[in-house]
């Protein structure tokens, strides 16, 4: 958010009380406003004296009311709908193994999906400087900072993991119909999974079914 606020500011575009200052307060409020897709919260306050018109902030004391459709919408309900999912997804991308949570960043393409598989925490890009030669790295946190856990995962060039990236992408666009068909059959396993399940249990069969996809991209490549 902090990135679109100074974005704003670079051109020249005036909050809402006319100032040349953005703040991720306002990002944060225009992101999450339901009046942008036409509805509207009514009794978000209310008056507490009536001879002096006093209103206060309704925190529950009496009741609200969710209207859609109460004016004309400027934003798609679609489009705002996957804004609030965005946001929810970004508040934990990932939980390390001693209970950390790490939240998302936009630093790099690659900050907190690179994940240890020593440890189960994520992988943080460094620049290094070995004798003299420079270069970016990855390495695990775990390397880096007091996390409680032992690790000692290879630090990885940022090269190879863009290699590697960019062969996992052209096996699965070359084995795509496997792949779909598979990735197909895990939505369908989840969806109908037990009510009765725990959010911990579905998260859980999901990471089961990714490594058998993973499992099945090896195969792919390897030509198996």
């Amino acid at each position: 958010m902090l990135k679109i606020a100074r974005g704003l500011e670079a051109d020249s575009i005036l909050n809402g009380a006319g100032k040349e200052r953005w703040h991720t307060s306002n990002i944060n409020q225009i992101l999450r406003n339901g009046k942008y897709i036409g509805d509207a919260l009514l009794q978000k306050t209310y008056t507490v004296d009536f001879l002096t018109k006093k209103r206060v902030k309704n925190n529950g004391l009496v009741p609200q009311y969710y209207v859609e459709n109460s004016h004309e919408a400027i934003i798609p309900r679609e489009i705002f709908m996957q804004v609030q999912e965005e946001l929810v997804r970004r508040r934990i991308v990932h939980t390390s193994p001693n209970g950390k949570k790490r939240t998302f960043s936009s630093n790099h393409p690659f900050a907190q999906i690179v994940i240890c598989g020593n440890c189960g925490e994520v992988f943080r890009r460094v620049h290094w400087n070995n004798r003299g030669k420079k270069s970016i790295v990855w390495r695990c946190v775990s390397r880096l900072e007091n996390t409680g856990l032992f690790c000692d995962a290879r630090t990885a060039l940022e090269s190879i993991i863009e290699q590697v990236l960019v062969t996992a992408i052209n096996d699965t666009l070359v084995g795509k119909d496997s792949f779909l068909t598979t990735l197909r059959n895990n939505i369908e396993i989840v969806l109908s999974y037990e009510n009765d399940k725990t959010l911990a249990d579905i998260d859980k069969r999901l990471e089961e079914l990714q490594t058998q996809l993973l499992k099945l991209a090896c195969q792919l490549r390897c030509g198996l």
